[in-house]
């Protein structure tokens, strides 16, 4: 009688609801953590959060620099010089193609490094890594805000930013955490996802390419109109 009841007990704990989820997999989707991930897989959503975290940053970034510019000069112009470097000899500046090239490269690799990392762990990695870029980005341009140094981002920043940000939706909407121990679907339930997924992941690697056309050809021309 006792084996019986243990049985029983066990059986309950994984007994399915009317919606086909046993009882812990509603338990984990009732949590505020889920609900969050959830919300994030629209579109919309995630892209109105992720963008808005990126300029946030890029502010923050920026009131940094004044202050350090005007407190620690010296300490600023230093991290300038590491930070241009460090992105600088990644490109080839032999000709505006190889230019191109160079930056799709670094900025194709940048995406696929955010979607890996969000696919297997959280969309909050990925706003995380907004954090960063945007507070790196807003730390440069406070070197010499004006216009000039504006129209060097903007061109292709409209198309490039969005793109990176589009990778980590990628990474959020296919997130194998969600979809293989809360959802629980076989492996032949998420290969019917392949195909969207390298669907999106193809589309924003060509804006990333659109983005590296703009900067290597067009950015520098419609910056030196406001120079």
């Amino acid at each position: 009688m006792v084996e019986e009841e243990i049985q029983l007990r066990i059986s309950d704990d994984v007994v399915k609801n009317d919606s086909g989820k046993t009882v812990e997999d509603s338990e984990l989707s009732n949590t505020i953590y889920y609900k969050i991930e959830e919300k994030l897989k629209d579109p919309k959503t995630y892209f109105i959060v992720g963008l808005t975290i990126f300029i946030l940053f890029a502010l923050i970034g920026l009131a940094y620099a004044e202050f350090q510019i005007h407190n620690e000069p010296a300490q600023y112009t230093k991290n300038i010089d590491t930070i241009s470097r460090q992105v600088t000899h990644k490109i080839k500046w032999n000709s505006e193609f190889s230019v191109m090239i160079g930056i799709f490269k670094n900025n194709l690799t940048v995406g696929f490094i955010l979607f890996t990392i969000t696919l297997i762990s959280s969309s909050l990695v990925s706003f995380l890594f907004y954090m960063f870029n945007g507070g790196v980005l807003g730390y440069v341009l406070g070197r010499k805000l004006s216009l000039h140094s504006l129209m060097l981002i903007l061109p292709h920043g409209i198309i490039e930013i969005p793109a990176i940000v589009y990778f980590g939706w990628i990474g959020t909407r296919f997130n194998l955490i969600d979809e293989l121990i809360i959802k629980r679907k076989s492996i032949s339930e998420m290969k019917s996802s392949l195909v969207p997924m390298l669907k999106h992941l193809t589309f924003a690697s060509l804006l990333l390419l659109v983005s590296a056309f703009v900067e290597a050809f067009v950015t520098g021309k419609i910056a030196g109109l406001f120079s």
